[in-house]
């Protein structure tokens, strides 16, 4: 009997132990300023998450795409970009592994930002990327997978007239991009999430901004027919989340109480009318910016600046299938921190975004934080930095545009012949390392690794990766 109490013992002090295992947050990036934006589960085990770089010499912002193991360590990494600006918001994986990204992309300041999405396979070969929109502005935010391996994006569109439309395309698995879809046509809208739930697509966007702003979910088919509308009467609210299930249509972001954001939620019913509609009221800055649901209701991600001095912090708190708060606090550093996405797999809480609080260069790192507490009863976490930079390289693919070519021996030569060639050869850390004017043909001499190759010519310029062997 007694051998039986202590077995019992040491089994309840285990639980007790894993139930509260310390938090930790995961650094990753470059010596520039970086984030993740959003992040999903792999099916072959681990996550995916996607973001912005600015770590890249001779590039102004790239695509920063990762795949890490369940330990959060990296498995390889990509930015993928041109010489331009290119900006990673959102990824979905299909059931064959295969990964989609999303986001914008100016190549040039005469087309002006675009729309951006990829495909990589599930070893993170980029298999082609599509850059569309039909405004003077575009950009590609949230994208969701269907049953039938097609990839939905919503995009916001500017107009010279003064309109911001939300509008949706598909993409099937080898690019071909579907007619538009306009969901929001007139005034000035936003979009903020999409959802894809029982064969049907839910999209969340806000209206108007100030004391104006209110939002609004819809709920539409393959063709864009919109069956069913999502709405509250209340002013001054901005929506920046959505997740749909079994139990309803959720709703998180924040409101305009006087000066002060503060934490809003919105629980409907999915016949449409409203459930739970939450005010949180504080004397101080505290919002959220993600939800996502778990067993017992929703786990909710957001910003507080109520330390003040400059600071904000991430907020994490558990809810009831109400909305209604259920635990969790405050959890970050003295610095800043940005919270952008939230996943939850058995309970356990990523949180994606940026600090600078945890590393000392001072600049944003992409940042996962994890949670495996059920109630969120332990928040501050140990810090670990990842090595998750120039593990790959991917470029767009751009027209007119002017490629090298390895032909051995670390010998260099352009794709096509040019005039006037000047090239300077750069270290990741930015050392100048070769350069050479004249031929189109070289070789580098510089010791194995990633550099990155800067040309101009008469009629071209730009940036190019290079492996040195």
């Amino acid at each position: 009997m007694k051998k039986f109490e202590l077995i019992s013992l040491i089994v309840t002090l285990l639980f007790v132990r894993a139930s509260f295992a310390q938090p930790v947050v995961h650094s990753y990036g470059s010596l520039g300023s970086d984030e993740y934006a959003s992040i999903v589960a792999h099916p072959s085990g681990g996550f995916v998450a996607v973001g912005t770089t600015g770590g890249e010499v001779g590039s102004q912002t790239d695509v920063y795409l990762s795949k890490l193991n369940e330990s959060l360590e990296c498995e390889w990494t990509l930015n993928i970009g041109g010489i331009g600006i290119e900006r990673g918001n959102d990824v979905a994986v299909y059931s064959d592994g295969s990964i989609y990204f999303c986001g914008m992309v100016l190549s040039n300041s005469v087309n002006g930002y675009k729309n951006l999405v990829g495909k990589l396979d599930a070893n993170g070969n980029l298999l082609w990327s599509k850059e569309f929109g039909e405004g003077v502005w575009d950009e590609a935010r949230n994208l969701v997978m269907d049953d039938f391996g097609n990839a939905w994006v919503a995009t916001n569109s500017f107009y010279p007239s003064g309109e911001e439309r939300v509008v949706v395309y598909s993409l099937n698995d080898t690019g071909d991009l579907s007619s538009p879809i306009n969901i929001d046509q007139t005034g000035v809208n936003s979009n903020a999430a999409l959802e894809y739930y029982n064969n049907d697509f839910y999209i969340l966007n806000n209206h108007a901004d100030g004391t104006s702003a209110h939002y609004d979910v819809k709920k539409f088919d393959y063709v864009g027919y919109v069956s069913q509308t999502y709405e509250v009467s209340g002013q001054g609210v901005l929506a920046h989340d959505l997740q749909v299930w079994s139990y309803g249509v959720f709703v998180a972001g924040e409101f305009l109480n006087g000066t002060l954001r503060n934490p809003y939620t919105c629980a409907f019913n999915l016949d449409g009318t409203v459930n739970t509609e939450t005010y949180n009221i504080f004397n101080f800055n505290m919002w959220y910016n993600s939800a996502h649901s778990n067993s017992e209701g929703y786990t909710l991600g957001g910003e507080t600046t109520d330390f003040g001095f400059g600071e904000q912090e991430w907020v994490l708190h558990r809810a009831n299938v109400l909305g209604q708060y259920a635990g969790g606090g405050t959890v970050g550093t003295n610095k800043f921190e940005v919270c952008n996405d939230l996943l939850v797999v058995n309970d356990t809480v990523y949180l994606v975004g940026s600090s600078n609080g945890f590393q000392l260069n001072k600049q944003q790192q992409a940042t996962v934080y994890r949670n495996e507490s059920v109630v969120l009863s332990a928040l501050d976490p140990t810090s670990v930095n990842n090595d998750c930079f120039y593990v790959g390289i991917e470029d767009l693919s751009i027209h007119e545009s002017l490629s090298f070519y390895s032909i051995g021996n670390n010998v260099f030569q352009t794709l096509t012949q040019v005039n006037n060639l000047n090239v300077q050869v750069y270290s990741v850390d930015g050392k100048l390392t070769f350069s050479h004017s004249g031929s189109n043909e070289f070789q580098v001499n510089a010791s194995p690794g990633i550099y990155f190759l800067v040309f101009q010519s008469e009629k071209h310029s730009g940036v190019q990766k290079i492996s040195i062997r």
